[in-house]
């Protein structure tokens, strides 16, 4: 005789205290706790990219200075010299001028080299061929008006590190529940079929019983070393752990932006002060060269007065510089630096 005998089977869980819901909402919030690093990184990034390109920007700014301070004291050796044929004035002032212009010509080739060498920095971190003879703009712009109030409020919702710690509170309150859902019992449904096929030996066939059959099962582990209690007890700690995480992020957050605030102020108002002060030297250094060459001032009275004239400049370059980092620092503390310099 032949006989078949096929059977199937189906088991499905009913319940399992949530469990399931719980690992879910947690690799979810895995998956955004990733994204938002992603973000982060990409923000700390840009950050870099923006302050090394104004770098460059304030290293042309500087270098623009120290040619106009060469540009003075070629002029003022041209007087020097003319003085000196007219007989109004030494050879010693005119050796004076030359090792003024000479020093003037040295400042000015490190600041070449300094920018070829901010150049090339941010063309390795923009992961380009060096390319030294590109040009930055000329200017470097400041946004006026932040607010701190305004700051602060855009930071508790956009800033990256804030949203990462409260991510990471939501992935260990779902871990929680998943351990809690293990003092609850379990309930599974079977369903099965069975299907039988008999032939005699004369080849007759023989039946026999078949059909569906169904079940419920309910398990519960009563006793497991107390190894239930101490994942419960760690999964609370995470999350204690976590939300005073939350708590230091949002105080370091809030360290920072009156920091980054206060030196962005204090850089506006130099800035002000700065622009003032640079028109003022230029006119007295336009003054003193008409008087060196009437011979009413010596030389080294004109150098002092372009000396000041450099230093004005470069503080206020200086100045411009400090104000636009403080502003990339708030806009990225702020959460704002990837929505106010958008990545294609």
């Amino acid at each position: 005789q032949n006989s078949v005998d096929v059977a199937a089977g189906l088991s499905m869980t009913l319940f399992d205290g949530m469990a399931r819901p719980a690992r879910y909402r947690r690799l979810e919030a895995l998956s955004e706790h990733g994204a938002a690093n992603a973000e982060r990184i990409a923000e700390a990034t840009l950050a870099d990219v923006i302050t090394l390109y104004y770098n460059v920007v304030r290293q042309q700014q500087q270098l623009a200075v120290q040619r106009e301070a060469v540009a003075i004291s070629e002029e003022r050796v041209r007087i020097a010299e003319l003085r000196r044929d007219l007989g109004s004035a030494s050879e010693l002032e005119v050796r004076r001028a030359r090792v003024d212009l000479n020093a003037d010509r040295a400042a000015l080739l490190r600041e070449e080299t300094a920018l070829l060498g901010t150049k090339a920095a941010l063309n390795q971190i923009l992961g380009r061929e060096d390319n030294p003879e590109f040009r930055a703009t000329d200017d470097i712009f400041v946004t006026r008006g932040l607010s701190l109030p305004a700051l602060e409020q855009t930071a508790l919702q956009q800033n990256k590190a804030l949203r990462q710690a409260e991510q990471q509170r939501t992935v260990a309150e779902f871990s929680r529940q998943e351990v809690r859902a293990e003092w609850f019992p379990r309930l599974d449904l079977q369903v099965g079929y069975v299907f039988n096929d008999l032939t005699g030996d004369i080849g007759l066939p023989v039946t026999r019983p078949g059909g569906f059959s169904y079940g419920l099962t309910a398990s519960f582990d009563l006793f497991d070393g107390f190894n239930r209690s101490r994942r419960m007890q760690n999964a609370q700690l995470d999350i204690q752990n976590t939300q005073l995480a939350i708590d230091d992020t949002r105080i370091s957050i809030q360290t920072e932006l009156e920091q980054a605030f206060q030196a962005y102020e204090n850089s506006l108002a130099l800035i002000d002060l700065e622009e003032e002060n640079a028109a003022l030297a230029q006119q007295n250094v336009e003054v003193a060269l008409e008087q060196f060459e009437l011979g009413t001032i010596t030389s080294v009275e004109l150098r002092e007065v372009q000396t000041a004239l450099l230093d004005a400049n470069s503080r206020l370059v200086t100045a411009r510089f400090e104000a636009k980092q403080a502003e990339i620092d708030l806009l990225h503390l702020s959460g704002q630096l990837l929505d106010a310099h958008q990545l294609n």
